[in-house]
């Protein structure tokens, strides 16, 4: 009776499973195995080239498998570098993506108000960088301060 038996249904659940080793999906390969969870913390780090250092950068990650969901906060200085505003010290390094291979959202908060929802492209295997609005432009780094915060979503070796 290959794959026709269910455990468990709708009104007859289990509370807590444990296993003495892999759950697979859909097959019986390795590559089927949920064998990887992991949650923690990074901190984001400026790889503009203008040599900013950060008020606060934190970040918070989960990776399922090859697949990490990064969320970051960093409070920028005042600076009036116009280098395109660019992070690294990912949890993860990326599977030699390059260019929009992977992103996510971020938006951009100062004392002045908040800035547009931006789109979050990387870089290549260890970077990312933010791009204003809808538009193609990247975003600079010169503020007055204030703070990104976004998350990424990406595929690691």
């Amino acid at each position: 009776r290959d794959n026709a038996i269910d455990i468990g249904d709708s009104g007859n659940r289990f509370k807590d499973l444990y296993l003495g080793g892999n759950l697979y999906i859909g097959g019986t390969g390795s590559a089927n195995a949920l064998d990887d969870y992991e949650e923690g913390t990074w901190t984001p780090t400026d790889t503009s080239g203008a040599g900013l250092t950060f008020s606060s950068a934190n970040g918070y990650y989960t990776k399922i498998g090859d697949i990490v969901v990064a969320a970051f906060k960093v409070v920028y200085p005042a600076t009036s570098a116009t280098n395109a505003a660019s992070f690294g010290g990912l949890p993860f390094a990326g599977d030699n993506i390059v260019d929009s291979m992977y992103g996510g959202l971020s938006t951009f908060h100062s004392d002045t108000g908040t800035g547009p929802f931006s789109l979050i492209v990387g870089d290549n295997n260890s970077t990312f960088s933010v791009f204003y609005g809808g538009n193609s432009q990247r975003g600079v780094n010169n503020f007055t301060s204030g703070q990104f915060r976004g998350v990424l979503t990406y595929k690691t070796a």
